[in-house]
């Protein structure tokens, strides 16, 4: 199966002014469900690590297609917001940007602790 890389950008929209808390807290789930199937929010060149911008993400997989690879986004982002309103009470939506690429730039990322 050929190499996939990735990455995905996922923006979380709250139907209602989130307290910090609550803000905080959904994307903790966002992150913990994206770490889940494989991807990281930091990326690795010229020897030193930069942590990606808030709400993107980047992955490689061994998938067909990037539809399989936005499925399983698609898939985490449910299991956030289904997590998210069992906690809360509170409903969210999210969009998704998935980009595929073979190659990167960046400008003034942070390095990564």
């Amino acid at each position: 199966m050929p190499l996939a890389k990735c990455t995905a950008r996922v923006e979380l929209h709250f139907n209602e002014i989130p307290n910090f808390d609550h803000h905080t807290r959904a994307y903790e789930i966002l992150h913990q469900e994206m770490e889940g199937i494989g991807f990281i929010k930091h990326i690795l060149t010229d020897g030193v690590t930069y942590q990606l911008p808030s709400a993107e993400y980047i992955t490689e997989k061994n998938t067909p297609n990037l539809d399989a690879v936005l499925r399983e986004v698609f898939e985490a982002c449910n299991r956030t917001v289904n997590s998210f309103r069992t906690a809360t009470r509170q409903t969210i939506s999210f969009e998704i940007l998935l980009s595929g690429l073979n190659d990167w730039r960046t400008h003034a990322l942070t390095i990564a602790d």
